[in-house]
């Protein structure tokens, strides 16, 4: 039984419609990217070995992030044509450090890192820093404010403050002027 021609021309504009729609989203691998302009742009390799070229890497405001060769992300094909492709969310598969309760956040580094910022929904959180840190750091002003209220106990009773508290000043003011 042949199909009436109309339904085969239906069919053809379906099937190249469809063909279309699924290059529109794609998951895409960095290859690499160049961060020298306003925006960061990418060449990224796609499904069926294509790739393209000077593709713009969108990221949160207020966040930079330059992932490495090999990291995925999202491909947008801006108005279905791949010449006019954005990428979104690149990350590099698990390296992700997971935030220890439900809602919170986690800023980290993606490879080899030693130090994370995590931000709670119950108002607590902490920086960590060091090779697989146990304990978190102490802020500049509540380590001043714990060590300024200790006394230690002597023989004679207990003794004042055991820091200069002009050197802790003078210490935490030139805190902010470090490099990381």
């Amino acid at each position: 039984m042949t199909q009436h021609p109309f339904l085969r021309e239906l069919d053809r504009l379906s099937a190249k419609l469809a063909n279309r729609m699924s290059a529109i989203v794609q998951r895409g691998v960095v290859v690499s990217i160049g961060d020298g302009s306003k925006m960061q742009t990418a060449t990224v390799a796609l499904q069926d070995d294509d790739q393209a070229d000077g593709v713009e890497h969108f990221q949160p405001g207020g966040i930079s992030h330059r992932a490495g060769a090999g990291a995925e992300g999202v491909y947008l094909a801006v108005g279905a044509e791949n010449a006019n492709g954005i990428v979104i969310s690149v990350s590099r598969r698990g390296v992700r450090v997971k935030a220890s309760m439900a809602g919170g956040t986690v800023v980290y580094a993606e490879v080899g890192s030693n130090a994370d910022v995590e931000l709670r929904p119950d108002g607590t959180g902490g920086v960590k820093v060091g090779l697989n840190p146990e304990q978190r750091m102490v802020l500049g002003d509540a380590l001043k404010t714990w060590l300024s209220a200790m006394t230690v106990p002597t023989a004679m009773g207990p003794s004042g403050t055991p820091i200069n508290a002009a050197a802790i000043d003078t210490f935490l003011s030139t805190l902010h002027k470090l490099d990381a």
